[in-house]
């Protein structure tokens, strides 16, 4: 899986393929710590050299799970809510009056979800409802 890993302390970055990740245990857990610990075995991409110095060193590792290919269009999770026939829809704020329309979802980032529109428009400038069953 392709992935950055980063040293924080140097600000150091290189493309590297993960290629092993442990399964984190409560024996790897720090005394008086919430977080597990992995260990991530790495391999540094094409033409990419981590230099010995970090062998050991603590490293964050930085993997991409979703991306798209091309810009797409986004609202807030919250402005998503279904019906009872189980489709997806956002309210769009047209001056005083709303309209209803169908999406159909796919990735989520940050509090936001990708949206495409079925059979209506819905256009990046939109005001969208938030937190309304419609």
């Amino acid at each position: 899986m392709p992935a950055t890993a980063i040293d924080d302390a140097t600000g150091q970055r290189w493309e590297v393929t993960v290629t092993k990740v442990s399964v984190p245990s409560a024996g790897n857990q720090a005394v008086g710590s919430n977080s597990l610990q992995s260990t991530v075995i790495l391999r540094a991409g094409s033409g990419t050299a981590i230099p010995l110095t970090e062998i050991g060193n603590n490293l964050r590792v930085r993997v991409s799970t979703a991306s798209t290919s091309a810009p797409v269009l986004v609202v807030p999770i919250a402005a998503i809510y279904s019906h009872a026939n189980g489709r997806s829809y956002v309210s769009v704020i047209d001056g005083k009056s709303q309209r209803v329309v169908p999406v159909v979802t796919g990735i989520d980032v940050g509090g936001n979800i990708q949206v495409t529109p079925v059979g209506a428009q819905l256009h990046p400038g939109n005001r969208v409802l938030i937190g309304s069953s419609g």
